[in-house]
């Protein structure tokens, strides 16, 4: 078991994860930032190539990565230079994530971590987190809880659920009170809550893309791009980009851009305003939103380390894109590559076709080919396991 140190980027503070405790023993507001020796590869598949970097001490059977496209005819499309990181599933390319999604990535790293703590865990999804820990449970010996709001069950789907994995359906519920519920459940003994974005097993296995476009393109891009609902991925990236500077790997910090679905866009909001404070949204975003994992209304942004603090150092952007904005970048995409995009994935590419930007750019592909996936394997809906309202007793999940 590894017990990584953490810094604080406001105190200066070095201190010991604590399972599933991330936080400044100062009580700062931070996103600590995990310490590690200098940067080495190891002879490992997938993200384990990388474990020296990562806050585990053995891989899992997990060998999976991403992969980068680039396209002549895209790149005229969308008038920029762009290589395309693509999370999803298309075979025929070398495409195989069989949840379709970056969240993959994220959730077989925190299986790991959970596992050497020695720890249940219990986490809150609208669907790309959920399908990715239904699915990869499996792979450790740990049982999982995994709370989704009622109006996105249906949006949930698995090749083969894992037994370990339950499942919780919450009536009338939204993102955040699934959050809240999950994080309730936690107060039980041996089960932590995964902390979406706030989990460093999760941050530092989606920097490992960084590490893996260095290794191929021997340098950094000169802008990242991505769709966010907590906005991790971003993060993580910029994270990955700066070890690697720090290591003098790299002499270059990419730019980081980000968009959000309207009308749910705070993030962006907030941005153009030149302001840390995010406003209050008194609404459920799932009732308006097309691309409902973009809902995040509590995303690390004014968090100190955290989107606010990324985009002013990189002299970054946050820029919107509309239902039918994302809908007609996703065909364009499909048209080229016959590949159905997920609308978050839509909504990344379309804003970023709206945006001015020269260089190499970096689009983050976040999630494609559940279209595929569904003819192609016996990928289903799974039953809940419970379902509750809100006010419940939480004793009756076991």
């Amino acid at each position: 078991m590894v017990n990584p140190t953490l810094l604080c980027p406001i105190c200066g503070e070095t201190y010991q994860a604590t399972e599933f405790n991330f936080n400044c023993p100062e009580g700062c507001d931070s996103l600590p930032e995990t310490q590690y020796d200098r940067y080495r590869t190891t002879e490992h598949e997938g993200i384990w190539r990388y474990l020296p970097w990562l806050p585990v001490e053995k891989p899992n059977n997990y060998k999976k990565t991403p992969l980068f496209i680039e396209n002549r005819e895209f790149n005229r499309m969308v008038g920029k230079d762009v290589v395309i990181a693509f999370h999803g599933y298309h075979p025929e390319i070398g495409a195989d994530l069989d949840t379709c999604t970056f969240k993959e990535i994220e959730a077989v790293c925190s299986l790991r971590y959970a596992a050497e703590q020695n720890s249940d865990l219990a986490m809150a999804s609208v669907g790309n987190t959920a399908n990715a820990f239904l699915r990869h449970s499996h792979l450790e010996s740990i049982n999982t809880y995994i709370f989704v709001p009622e109006k996105t069950h249906e949006d949930l789907f698995a090749v083969e659920k894992s037994d370990n994995a339950r499942l919780i359906v919450i009536k009338d519920a939204s993102y955040s009170d699934a959050q809240e519920i999950a994080s309730r459940f936690c107060e039980r003994e041996d089960v932590s809550y995964d902390g979406g974005g706030k989990n460093i097993a999760r941050r530092d296995s989606l920097s490992t893309l960084a590490y893996q476009y260095q290794e191929k393109y021997n340098q950094m891009p000169d802008h990242y791009f991505q769709p966010i609902g907590s906005g991790t991925g971003a993060i993580a990236f910029y994270t990955g980009s700066k070890r690697l500077k720090q290591n003098k790997i790299t002499d270059k910090t990419p730019r980081i851009h980000i968009a959000q679905n309207e009308p749910f866009t705070p993030v962006v909001d907030a941005w153009n305003k030149k302001t840390r404070n995010l406003e209050q949204v008194d609404y459920n975003p799932l009732d308006r939103t097309y691309a409902k994992v973009l809902t995040n209304k509590n995303p690390l942004y004014s968090i100190r380390g955290g989107l606010y603090d990324i985009l002013k150092e990189t002299k970054g952007s946050a820029t919107t894109a509309t239902k039918k904005e994302a809908e007609k970048a996703g065909q364009k995409f499909k048209e080229i590559f016959n590949i159905d995009l997920y609308p978050a994935a839509e909504v990344g590419l379309a804003a970023l076709m709206k945006t001015d930007l020269r260089g190499k750019i970096l689009l983050n592909i976040t999630g494609a080919g559940r279209q595929k996936l569904r003819q192609e394997t016996k990928a289903e809906t799974p039953e809940p396991d419970y379902i509750i309202e809100k006010g419940d007793s939480l004793n009756v999940i076991e």
